[in-house]
C-alpha cells in the first residue's frame, strides 16, 4: 500500500510536469498554450510528441502573449529558474527533497516497526512517534544557527552523517537486542537522536539559504 502511495505521486508529479512543460513550450514557440494544456491533460502521452513537432518553430515575440499564456509562465517561471540558480542551491534543495520523501515514507510505518521489532505495545510506538516528529520541530529551534557557526558545506555534509547514522542504528537495534548487546529500546532511541539532529540542522540550512 505504502508503495503504492510512492508510485501514484511520482506519477502525478510527472504528469503535472508534462501538462505544464508542453504549455510552457507552446507560448513560447506561439502555439495555442490552451489547446497545448487540454491535449496534455487529456492525452499526456501523446502531448510530448507534438511539443517536439513544434519545438523547431521559431519563438513567438512575448508581445502577443495571452492571457492564458501569461499564466502558464507565471506558473512554470519558478521551476525553470530553480534550474538556472547555482549548484550549491540546487544540491542543497535536492538532497532536502530526498530526505522528505525518505521522512515520510519511514514515518507511516515506524509505529509498526516499534511493535513488531521493538516490541512496544501502542502507546509506546506512538510516543517514540511523537518524540521523533516533536524533536524535529525542537532542534529546528536549537540547531537552526550550526550554519551561521560553522558555514553551509559542513553543515550539509554533518547533517547528512547524523541522519544516515541514525537511520542506520534505527535498522540494526532489533538485531543488536536479539544478540543481548543491549536494548533494542536504546539503540531505537539513539537513531532517532541522530535523525532529529540532523534534521535540525538541515532545515536551519535551508531557511537560511
Amino acid at each position: 500500500m505504502d508503495l503504492t502511495i510512492v508510485y501514484v505521486g511520482l506519477t502525478l508529479i510527472l504528469y503535472f510536469a508534462i501538462v505544464l512543460g508542453s504549455s510552457k513550450i507552446a507560448v513560447r514557440k506561439g502555439f495555442n498554450s490552451l489547446v497545448m494544456f487540454i491535449t496534455a491533460i487529456l492525452l499526456p502521452v501523446i502531448a510530448p510528441f507534438i511539443v517536439l513537432f513544434i519545438y523547431r518553430r521559431p519563438n513567438a515575440e512575448e508581445s502577443k502573449y495571452g492571457t492564458f499564456d501569461n499564466i502558464i509562465i507565471e506558473i512554470t517561471q519558478p521551476f525553470i529558474d530553480l534550474l538556472h540558480t547555482s549548484r550549491a542551491l540546487i544540491g542543497l534543495n535536492l538532497s532536502y527533497t530526498i530526505e522528505g520523501l525518505t521522512y515520510f515514507g519511514v514515518l507511516g510505518l515506524l509505529a509498526i516497526y516499534f511493535n513488531d521489532y521493538i516490541k512496544l505495545d501502542d502507546i509506546q510506538a506512538g510516543r517514540m512517534v511523537g518524540v521523533l516528529t516533536a524533536g524535529i520541530t525542537l532542534s529546528m529551534l536549537f540547531l537552526g544557527a550550526t550554519v551561521d557557526w560553522i558555514g553551509v558545506r559542513k553543515s550539509l555534509l554533518y547533517s547528512l552523517l547524523f541522519m544516515l547514522a541514525g537511520r542506520i542504528i534505527l535498522t540494526i537495534a532489533p538485531n543488536m537486542a536479539e544478540q543481548d548487546v543491549g536494548s533494542g529500546h536504546v539503540y531505537a532511541m539513539l537513531g532517532i537522536l541522530g535523525v532529529v539532529i540532523g534534521y535540525g540542522i538541515i532545515c536551519g540550512l535551508l531557511c537560511g539559504s
